[in-house]
């Protein structure tokens, strides 16, 4: 028995009459669903594919792939010249990459949540909006790990863009709410944003302001801050001094809160 025949014993097909494996002309969905279901389990199914790809087989199921899926794939990746070894290659990829995803992500989650709250309630968001926008960026986040590179950068700049869409989406009569009725979430900033008195001092700045000094808070350059909102970073660095100095002096006016 050549090594061929050994593995192709070893499949679940081959102890099953099912014609769509061997190249049914106008296979069902149904029937199509039912034999991918079988290569799924396969023990033998990188081998089945790799070798139905290799010989460019035009006809039938292999490995849980049509002709027309194979065909495609040959299309996108000519020249392969191996495709067990790279298909066997990028699942172990992919599972290094899965490993490593879920240990990464739920570090970047518990150390940097609170902090984009805290981000997004210092710009004048309500303290809901704010978790609820942080919670899809980190879910965008998650859709596109391994494009990401600056990854608090990236998440900062997609919360803020989220709370702009929930904003869009309320009524004025809504968007009202008294800030001071939330409860700040705690951030590495807390002498600064974990105080309602000084949030209630941003609201009666300029939108314009507000944000400019809830990313420098956050720790952003006035680059990045113009990079994330798509605005010149002069007009940053200009709403960024007015907002210091309304700032400054209305808690010199007012006073420390008691």
């Amino acid at each position: 028995m050549t090594t061929a025949e050994a593995w192709q014993q070893q499949a679940l097909c081959a102890s099953i009459d099912f014609e769509v494996f061997l190249g049914s002309s106008t296979p069902s969905l149904m029937a199509e669903a039912r034999a991918k279901g079988v290569c799924r389990t396969c023990p033998v199914r990188i081998r089945c594919l790799g070798q139905a790809l290799n010989e460019e087989v035009d006809f039938g199921i292999w490995g849980g792939l049509t002709a027309r899926e194979r065909r495609h794939l040959l299309r996108r990746q000519p020249g392969v010249a191996a495709w067990e070894h790279l298909i066997r290659t990028a699942i172990a990829e992919y599972d290094l990459v899965a490993v490593t995803f879920e240990k990464d992500f739920a570090v970047l989650f518990a150390a940097h949540f609170h902090r984009l709250v805290g981000f997004l309630i210092t710009a004048g968001a309500r303290c809901q909006d704010a978790e609820d926008a942080v919670q899809m960026a980190f879910v965008e986040l998650a859709r596109n790990w391994t494009q990401v590179r600056e990854r608090l950068g990236w998440l900062r700049q997609v919360a803020h863009r989220m709370w702009a869409n929930i904003v869009a989406k309320d009524s004025p009569m809504e968007l009202v709410a008294d800030i001071t009725h939330d409860t700040v979430a705690p951030t590495h900033d807390t002498d600064v944003i974990g105080r309602a008195h000084v949030l209630r001092l941003l609201e009666r700045l300029p939108e314009q302001q507000r944000t400019a000094l809830a990313f420098a808070y956050d720790g952003c350059s006035p680059s990045e801050t113009a990079g994330a909102l798509g605005v010149p970073a002069e007009n940053v660095r200009q709403n960024l001094r007015r907002g210091r100095a309304a700032l400054a002096r209305m808690i010199t006016e007012e006073g420390a809160p008691e």
